[in-house]
């Protein structure tokens, strides 16, 4: 967690909670180098998009390159053009910002989990689920 995700979604946390939190925080986390390497070396299949969970950006990736490298690569004796190339430096500079949105809308999905079951594990419990004045699940009817 060191690029800093997670800090504001830590503040209304237990201990217990926060063992929790950072335990599965870093289980989701993506790693900003891993994200621009596959950019730069399978970015025109769309590696990184689905590296950061974006599988229908990365399938478009995936159906705009097989055809523009046939294309290339039939057209102009393959010599592949020179486009795709500055999009993915392109892609490589900004992936690094999706990555810490990606890794901090993990942390608030975390934390409002764990605020969610430490609301549900305050409510009074009772055996009968239905609301007063109907008939329960337990009971048949006649």
């Amino acid at each position: 967690m060191s690029d800093g995700s997670g800090v504001l979604a830590m503040q209304d946390l237990t201990e217990s909670e926060r063992a929790l939190f950072l335990a599965d925080l870093n289980n989701r986390r993506k790693d900003t180098t891993v994200a621009v390497l596959l950019c730069l070396f399978l970015g025109g299949l769309g590696a990184h998009r689905f590296y950061l969970g974006q599988n229908l950006l990365g399938i478009l990736y995936v159906c705009c390159f097989i055809p523009y490298w046939i294309v290339s690569m039939v057209l102009f004796f393959g010599i592949p053009l020179i486009f795709p190339f500055f999009v993915l430096v392109i892609e490589a500079f900004l992936v690094g910002g999706r990555v810490r949105s990606y890794n901090e809308n993990a942390a608030n999905q975390i934390a409002s989990k764990l605020k969610a079951l430490r609301k549900g594990a305050d409510a009074p419990r009772t055996l009968d689920p239905a609301p007063e004045g109907t008939a329960g699940a337990h009971e048949a009817a006649p």
